[in-house]
């Protein structure tokens, strides 16, 4: 009898597991041409035809669904060919190269899993690793110290003229300048928000006051990655710790007494969402990783087949209520994610409208040190004069072509003092108090996140130079900002779904919501390999205590603007794109005193 029992078990997992398998199948062939262009166009990625051809034939033949499939070519079009846009001829090196190469490993039916993690990294800062092992930093100086390779080359100030070219020692590639220069839709209004009778142009002088919105902010002299595993480990804690309580007081819940590991029945309890699997989570491979007070750090299984709707990614806390079966399996019914954060208790009061330009870098293109884009920004900000101009980095990417071919004729420091010089000087007549966000991914500065300011030698009346990310305080107007592409690393992770939607998915409002409802400007964990986080710092200056008015999230994904929670957030993209010319947005707050600026701001997308 335990034999036959045996046997019927044994047939009946294989019905399932074939039943699971032709299931998928069944998904992938539904996919269409549609539905990839629609996830291209997300990527801002327009493609012919034939490449939707060819993307479905990949489809297909590989058994990936369409969102899985145009995250893959971002990752590899980043990696491999600086963003070039896609190709029949660059789909089947991609084929090649990603798919049949290792199609037992990706693919399999056994396992059919997601891709690793390495597939989905886009940044381009891949050698951050590398860079970190290149300073020397110890407990007892706070200095970072350049190379010694660096210090041979003689300090040489960067030419005034910002359109003259430092040409990389590379192929020279004429045709993308000539693209860049004989573009057509130079400031064309790629998207807007608000009023439609917005002037976007100085009409009164204001006096501007920058500050940051805290009182502990990041300094340019912190020390950084000298924590211990048994620091992270407490850090991470006390973020979950504290959010997990605040969602529980949002949605009135109370903590249920016991472990997860000791108690079992009905529920309620909290903890952070990881992955078994070193890819995009399914729903097979969920954990809810508790804290010291709710399962002594241990992790168990999370069930969520009972759930109709869900958005969750690695890293993110959550409280859930249902049933725990056993020591190891926690079967969810109900799972929450958000915890109100509040605006700033003192409404912005305007007598005369505010106007800003936010723009985040790359600022120049990708085969030269012309810096053309930029030349291009500094002149609009010249005949519009916002009283504000926030410049978002990185300035020199560490992964420029003209970094590693030679190309550039004196060191970091000095190329990028030369820069910010540039641009004082080009804005010495308009009175705009300038703002530079850092980014680790610049090549004079730390690859470390959250990021120093920079610092320079030369001092600026109407400079401000603060840490990534940031709240600063223009005349009591907040903003948030970070130059990391947080919402392009949770697009790739997160795991959706909503049986009760039947209309379109606001898939870019939903990942800046994260951002707000997690109360953190980067809640993905594990980070990004190229991401050299320091969770201490994370920790003290990379939380939200509060909702900023505008919300600051340049990435490569479409750019948009849109009111999530009272909050403006704005995606104003990059200044360049690989060869093209990229977007920068501008913002006008009208004259007011409500708590929100929702409802009296208006802002524009524009082509550089």
């Amino acid at each position: 009898m335990i034999l036959l029992f045996l046997v019927k078990v044994a047939v009946l997992c294989v019905f399932v597991d074939s039943f699971l398998y032709f299931k998928r199948i069944l998904f992938i062939m539904n996919v269409s041409k549609e539905e990839i262009a629609s996830y291209f166009q997300e990527l801002n990625i327009s493609a012919s035809n034939d490449v939707l051809n060819k993307c479905l034939e990949m489809c297909i033949a590989y058994n990936i669904g369409a969102e899985d499939f145009c995250d893959q070519w971002y990752a590899y079009t980043a990696s491999n060919l600086n963003g070039a846009l896609p190709t029949v001829d660059h789909l089947q090196k991609m084929e090649r190269k990603e798919f049949q190469n290792n199609r037992e490993q990706s693919f399999s039916r056994q396992t059919l899993s997601t891709p690793k993690q390495s597939s989905y990294i886009v940044s381009d800062d891949s050698d951050a690793s590398a860079l970190v092992s290149s300073y020397s930093t110890t407990p007892k100086s706070n200095q970072i110290q350049t190379p010694t390779r660096e210090r041979r080359v003689p300090k040489t100030p960067i030419a005034k003229d910002l359109s003259e070219s430092y040409s990389s020692n590379s192929t020279p590639s004429i045709s993308t300048s000539e693209k860049y220069t004989q573009r057509s839709d130079s400031r064309s209004v790629q998207c807007f928000y608000g009023s439609t009778t917005a002037k976007f142009k100085r009409e009164s002088d204001l006096s501007i006051s920058v500050k940051n919105y805290n009182d502990d902010y990041l300094t340019a002299d912190v020390r950084y990655m000298y924590e211990i595993m048994g620091k992270k480990a407490k850090s991470l804690n006390n973020m979950t710790h504290t959010l997990g309580h605040d969602i529980l007081k949002n949605h009135g819940l109370v903590l249920s007494e016991g472990l997860l590991k000791t108690h079992l029945g009905e529920m309620t309890t909290y903890g952070r969402i990881v992955s078994d699997s070193d890819g995009k989570i399914n729903v097979q491979s969920i954990l809810l990783e508790g804290t010291y007070e709710t399962n002594l750090n241990h992790a168990s299984t999370l069930n969520i087949q009972k759930m109709t709707k869900y958005s969750l990614f690695p890293g993110q806390v959550a409280v859930v209520q249902g049933n725990n079966v056993n020591s190891n399996t926690f079967i969810a019914e109900n799972i929450f994610t958000d915890a109100e954060l509040n605006l700033p208790e003192e409404p912005v009061v305007l007598n005369e409208p505010m106007q800003i330009v936010v723009a985040a870098g790359p600022f120049t293109l990708q085969d030269n040190l012309s810096y053309e884009p930029l030349h291009d920004l500094l002149k609009y900000v010249t005949e519009h004069q916002p009283h504000v101009l926030i410049l978002m980095g990185p300035f020199l990417e560490r992964s420029h072509g003209s970094i590693h071919n030679g190309g550039l004729p004196q060191t970091f420091d000095s190329f990028f003092e030369g820069l910010i010089e540039n641009i004082m000087n080009n804005l010495q007549q308009v009175a705009v108090h300038v703002v530079v966000v850092s980014s680790k991914k610049d090549a004079h500065h730390h690859p470390v996140y959250p990021t120093p300011p920079y610092r320079i030698i030369e001092q600026y009346p109407n400079l401000t130079f603060v840490p990534d990310p940031c709240l600063i305080d223009i005349n009591g107007l907040v903003i948030g900002a970070t130059t990391a592409d947080v919402l392009l690393h949770i697009s790739n992770f997160e795991l959706y779904l909503d049986k009760n939607s039947n209309g379109p998915v606001d898939r870019m409002g939903r990942m800046a919501s994260h951002i707000l409802n997690q109360h953190s400007f980067y809640p993905l964990y594990p980070p990004l390999k190229d991401m050299c986080i320091d969770h201490e710092l994370l920790e003290q200056f990379g939380t939200l205590h509060c909702k900023p008015h505008i919300l600051v999230l340049p990435s490569n994904l479409r750019h948009f603007i849109k009111n999530i929670q009272d909050c403006l957030v704005v995606n104003p993209e990059r200044v360049t794109k690989g060869y093209v010319a990229g977007t920068f947005a501008r913002i006008e707050i009208s004259q007011g005193s409500s708590k929100s600026v929702c409802d009296r701001a208006s802002s524009q997308i524009l082509r550089v």
